[in-house]
């Protein structure tokens, strides 16, 4: 996968994005840090499928934050502009909120 424009991203995005350990991080206006990773996933599609994660590192609760939203939008927007491969989300199930990421994804992905 080939590292975003950081610049055009930035531009496009709510909150500023960096990269470090090939991961994407910001920090929302409440103190809420998300780190995003593009793993590379060959058990669907031999080359070119990465699986698509978000995780709040710090465990704070997000409150309905439509800067996130945008931010995650214009990382998105940044993969499909940079690396023309399949996008796949799954919804964590670890701690039994899938049914909510899910909802909120589907919500997201309809507007």
């Amino acid at each position: 996968m080939q590292t975003f424009n950081l610049t055009r991203l930035n531009f496009h995005s709510p909150y500023k994005v960096w990269i470090e350990d090939n991961e994407y991080k910001f920090i929302t206006d409440y103190d809420v840090s998300y780190r995003i990773i593009f793993s590379d996933n060959q058990d669907i599609w031999k080359n070119g499928a990465y699986e698509f994660s978000i995780f709040n590192d710090n465990h704070k609760a997000s409150p309905n934050d439509p800067k996130v939203k945008g931010t995650i939008e214009a990382i998105i927007e940044e993969f499909f502009l940079t690396n023309p491969n399949i996008l796949l989300y799954q919804c964590e199930t670890g701690d039994n909120r899938q049914a909510m990421r899910a909802r909120l994804f589907t919500k997201w992905f309809n507007d």
